[in-house]
């Protein structure tokens, strides 16, 4: 018995084609390391902040706080709105130090 009609198999299929076409997209232009750590250079704050953001926030953060906040309260909103904030501030302060710094970071 199979679980996965052809439809099915054609969207994985179409999904993985995608993500390797906007990584080799986005990658065209990075030849070493520094290029990959420290976008070369050329990556402004609030793109760095917002990168932050997304590395931090999970699938599953997505998915349960909107079900969560639905069925008691909007708590959550207050620590996701502290996130965004704390992070472009830390973007905007320490990005210029690690870029003057050489240094490499996987944020």
């Amino acid at each position: 018995m199979s679980y996965f009609s052809i439809a099915d198999w054609a969207v994985i299929a179409f999904y993985l084609l995608g993500v390797i076409a906007l990584g080799v997209w986005f990658g065209k232009d990075q030849h070493t390391t520094r290029d990959y750590f420290l976008g070369s250079k050329n990556v402004p704050w609030w793109g760095i902040g917002l990168s932050i953001v997304a590395a931090e926030t999970s699938a599953l953060t997505i998915i349960g706080v909107p079900g969560l906040a639905y069925g008691t309260n909007l708590g959550f909103i207050q620590m996701i709105i502290g996130y965004v904030i704390a992070r472009l501030i830390l973007a905007d302060v320490m990005v210029p130090h690690y870029l003057k710094g050489e240094i490499y970071s996987p944020y």
